[in-house]
């Protein structure tokens, strides 16, 4: 009786533990148990995929990477097979991730557009990706790994994977846009370099000057604060002066009679002048003999003297004629 419980105990054993190792190498293995159908898809690098790698549609497992083969024109042709209730399209897209830090790589496959792509159907290279290079990033970050501790090393690593991965298209147009702008300021270098020339010049200008600058901005700022201190009686001027604009607008409404009749009759003056321009002209062409005589006559400061430079008579004769004799002083200066 003992040996008979022992060896169903034993047996029990056994038989648990072989289910045990069936299972996980079922779960550890990635075989399935369902029908599934088989593709096709060619990579210019496969970045280290092996058989037996998961194959995933939306982050879920759908299949396997059954087997990789070179191609005569150096590209990669990956054959796995998914299950059959997962269909792929003609425009479906396969790129290869990283799965986790050891290197262990997973085949994602993307919708698109199209129809259903056949049995032994191939995804062609515009329409695949590798994987990230993970030495060129390593070797790019070299300098910084070495100053960081292994788990920042690692964190920095798995940030990396998750930024990059996936975002090659992205990466290349961002790559390309730093070549245009790089080549754009190479094209513009001389232009750059006098532009830095003058700004040189502007400041070697302002730190010769720097004395009469700081005085400037203290002025500037004690201005500011000036007005800033008066900003109340500024505000009432500023409502004064909207007063008189206001009064102003009247007095003008009010006069504009007026003001329009001296406007019409300034007009005329100004055609009667215009029309008498000759004796006008005349009339100031004579005018510095007259402010010369009168500056004679009052060359004794505020008293006018008066010479008798001549005489004239008007006398009647007996014949009953009318004489007028002339008497003058001769050829006297001041005459």
């Amino acid at each position: 009786m003992r040996w008979a419980g022992l060896s169903i105990k034993v047996t029990a054993f056994v038989t648990a533990a072989v289910v045990l190792t069936g299972a996980l190498v079922v779960v550890f293995g990635g075989f399935r148990f369902h029908p599934t159908t088989s593709y096709h898809a060619v990579f210019d690098d496969i970045s280290g995929m092996e058989p037996g790698s998961e194959v995933r549609a939306a982050g879920v497992g759908v299949g396997r990477v059954e087997s990789t083969e070179r191609l005569p024109d150096n590209t990669i042709r990956v054959t796995f097979s998914l299950d059959t209730a997962v269909a792929i399209t003609t425009g479906s897209n396969a790129v290869i991730r990283y799965k986790n830090l050891v290197g262990d790589r997973f085949l994602q496959i993307g919708p698109g557009p199209g129809d259903a792509l056949p049995s032994g159907g191939t995804i062609p290279v515009p329409q695949t990706r590798p994987a990230l290079d993970l030495d060129e990033v390593y070797n790019g970050f070299t300098p910084l790994f070495q100053g960081l501790q292994p788990d920042q090393v690692n964190r920095l690593s798995a940030a990396l994977i998750s930024v990059l991965q996936g975002q090659g298209s992205s990466v290349e147009a961002l790559l390309s846009d730093l070549g245009s702008v790089t080549t754009t300021l190479a094209d513009r270098s001389v232009l750059i370099s006098d532009l830095v020339d003058h700004l040189n010049a502007v400041l070697e200008t302002l730190i010769r000057r720097a004395p009469e600058l700081s005085d400037t901005i203290v002025n500037l700022q004690a201005l500011v604060s000036g007005l800033a201190e008066d900003r109340g009686q500024i505000g009432g001027s500023l409502e004064h002066i909207n007063g008189l604009t206001t009064s102003m607008s009247g007095l003008l409404r009010q006069e504009r009679p007026e003001i329009r009749g001296t406007v019409t009759q300034l007009d005329r003056l100004a055609q009667t002048i215009n029309n008498d321009q000759a004796a006008l002209d005349n009339l100031i062409r004579r005018l510095p003999g007259y402010y010369v005589s009168l500056g004679r006559l009052g060359a004794n400061q505020s008293a006018f003297q008066f010479y008798v430079c001549g005489v004239q008579l008007r006398v009647s004769t007996p014949q009953g004629k009318i004489d007028t004799p002339f008497i003058n002083s001769g050829n006297v200066k001041r005459c």
